[in-house]
């Protein structure tokens, strides 16, 4: 009983309190992964919609930390 070797395991318990941006796109893209046993080429649109999800996230920190100079030096 138990795990399967080499099977990957999130504790969600870790991650309770903290905002999960693009979790949706991970999850989906590891489900993907583990139904095509790791091969990335079968799951694509997984892939670019998680890259965009975090390329996104990227963008929205600079934004934030570039408003908070700005307004730090008022």
């Amino acid at each position: 009983m138990g795990r399967k070797v080499g099977a990957l395991y999130i504790n969600p318990k870790k991650f309770g309190g903290v905002t999960k941006p693009c979790m949706i796109e991970m999850v989906s893209f590891l489900n993907c992964l583990a139904l095509n046993k790791q091969n990335d080429d079968k799951c694509v649109r997984q892939k670019d919609l998680l890259v965009a999800c975090a390329q996104a996230q990227v963008i929205i920190q600079i934004i934030f930390l570039s408003l908070q100079i700005v307004y730090s030096k008022h």
